[in-house]
Formats: structure tokens, C-alpha cells, sequence
């Protein structure tokens, strides 16, 4: 396959019920906190085209280096776009240009843009007519969803330090999770190298204030070192922490109580805890790519 065999075309939205009636609201990565990618919308296949979004990001899609069982590509997925939605917008990102993007769902044209100091690597969470996302630039922004203005940012990073990877310069404590919100506290992780000091941070979904952070989940008798990067699981006791930078992704999970931050050694008593889903030990890392060649 030659790179002219890859489309500019980033996002596709489809649509089949009439564009006066909007469907259920997909409002962060895979539908909801516990990541099940379900919905009780049905489908009237086949699926007709309504709009195209072509994103400015680059043409080239980066190939997956590496085991598809073990490696994500940090290029791919900066040319790889998921989105959420609610009532009548779509919302998405960029991590090749650093903007948060709402665009109309009837017509896919741009409602508005926010541009951020660095890639955006995870789709925005809606809650509450906000929209919520973390940046390289070592920032949360929560920002009004229909105006597109700034309701806050928290600076998730404790200092200004700066580092150029992948073409890019960027914080050295990034915002590489998704920010998960529920009852009104916003969770999200930052930082990428345990050596440098990685955080898990609560704030008030409406303020901003934080609630609390932990930074020193790597001094329990486990030494856990967490490089906290992909998509949180959440039920209603802990939050699960993915990694996703080798090699500091070698750890079941990561669990951290949602009322205090502290980290929750195993989880045993969480009855929603992921490695208790199905009967199964818990074998993949949620966020990553790994085991049975399944993407979570």
C-alpha cells in the first residue's frame, strides 16, 4: 500500500434518523466510566453518508510498529481520531496541531475551536453542557460546550519544564489520560516518567479547585511506578490507572480510591473492579494495546 492509498479524511459521521431527532448521547471514549462501548440506540443498516470532516492533521498514517499484541505507535495515534458527541454536537481533537474541536452533527460544519499549547491525545468527556480535555501542555481545560469559552484551566503540571519529543515540544508532566467526570469531580492523570514525579488528580468539575492529588503513589510497599497515559476506568470506589509507556506498563492496575486519591493496594473489595468482570484475571491494561491482540 503507498501513502497516496491512505484519504485525507480523518472522520466520517453517519447518520440515518432524521436530523430533527438527535440520539443518545455518546459523551467520552467508548460511551461511559466503565469503558462498555454500549449503547440502546439501534441501527438501520446499511449506513448512508451524510458528511465528511476532513481534519487538517496529516494525510500520512503512521504504520503500527511492533507487536500488535504489545507496542502503540505514539505517531499513529497522533493521525487517528475518535469522537464524542451530545444533543446536536460532535466533539474531537487533534494531537497533531493541539486543538479541541466542536463541530455542528447535522451538517459537520465547525461550531468552534480551542487551541491548546500542545497535542491533545484523548477525546473530550461532555458533562453538564462542559466539555473537558488534557493537553501536552501539562493543562485541563473545561470549556463551555456551545460558545466554545473557557470555563476554567487547572495547570495540572508543577512547574514549567518543556521537553521536544516527537516533533513536538511539550510539558514534562503531560495530561495523557482521558478526564473522566462523575458527580461533579473531574479525575485525570499527568506526567509520564515516575522519576520526574507522575500525579492522579480530583478537581470540581465546576470550578476547577482541586480536590485532591496524589503524588506519592510510588512510595507504597509495592513501589508501583505509574506513567499514567490512556483511558480511565472508573466504578464507584476506584479509578483505574492505565500505562502506557514502556517500560512502566508492567502492572496488572493500578487503583486509586475516587474519595481520597490514596492508592487502593489490589482493589480486592471493588465488586466492579475489571479483573472481576467475567470470572477472569485481569489481563490487559485499559488505554493500551495488549493480549489477544484486542484493542481496550
Amino acid at each position: 500500500m503507498t501513502k497516496s492509498d491512505f484519504p485525507w479524511t480523518i472522520v466520517v459521521f453517519l447518520l440515518l434518523a432524521p436530523l430533527s431527532l438527535f440520539a443518545e448521547d455518546w459523551p467520552m471514549f467508548r460511551h461511559d466510566r466503565e469503558l462498555t462501548a454500549t449503547t440502546k440506540e439501534k441501527l438501520d443498516l446499511p449506513l448512508d453518508t451524510i458528511w465528511v470532516f476532513r481534519s487538517r492533521q496529516s494525510q500520512h498514517l503512521a504504520w503500527l510498529r511492533g507487536s500488535r499484541r504489545m507496542e502503540h505507535s505514539v505517531e499513529r495515534a497522533r493521525y487517528e481520531v475518535s469522537i464524542s458527541a451530545a444533543a446536536d454536537a460532535v466533539f474531537v481533537t487533534s494531537k497533531a496541531d493541539g486543538r479541541i474541536i466542536c463541530l455542528e452533527a447535522a451538517s459537520g460544519k465547525l461550531r468552534w475551536e480551542r487551541i491548546t499549547g500542545g497535542g491533545v491525545n484523548r477525546i473530550p468527556t461532555y458533562y453538564e453542557g462542559k466539555v473537558y480535555a488534557g493537553s501536552d501542555d501539562g493543562h485541563v481545560y473545561c470549556i463551555d460546550a456551545k460558545t466554545g469559552k473557557d470555563v476554567w484551566v487547572h495547570k495540572a503540571a508543577p512547574a514549567n519544564r518543556w521537553l521536544f519529543s516527537y516533533n513536538q515540544m511539550m510539558s514534562v508532566w503531560t495530561v495523557r489520560t482521558n478526564v473522566i467526570v462523575d458527580k461533579g469531580v473531574a479525575y485525570f492523570g499527568c506526567g509520564v516518567m515516575p522519576h520526574d514525579g507522575t500525579f492522579i488528580t480530583a478537581v470540581d468539575a465546576k470550578t476547577g479547585k482541586l480536590i485532591w492529588r496524589n503524588d506519592t503513589h510510588s512510595e507504597t510497599r509495592f513501589r508501583f511506578a505509574v506513567s499514567p497515559h490512556g483511558n480511565i476506568y472508573a466504578t464507584e470506589i476506584n479509578l483505574y490507572i492505565p500505562n502506557d509507556v514502556k517500560p512502566f506498563r508492567w502492572v496488572e492496575h493500578n487503583a486509586f480510591r475516587r474519595n481520597d486519591g490514596r492508592h487502593n493496594d489490589w482493589a480486592g473489595s471493588d465488586p466492579r473492579r475489571p479483573g472481576n468482570l467475567g470470572g477472569k484475571d485481569f489481563e490487559v491494561l485499559i488505554g493500551t494495546i495488549y493480549g489477544f491482540g484486542k484493542y481496550f
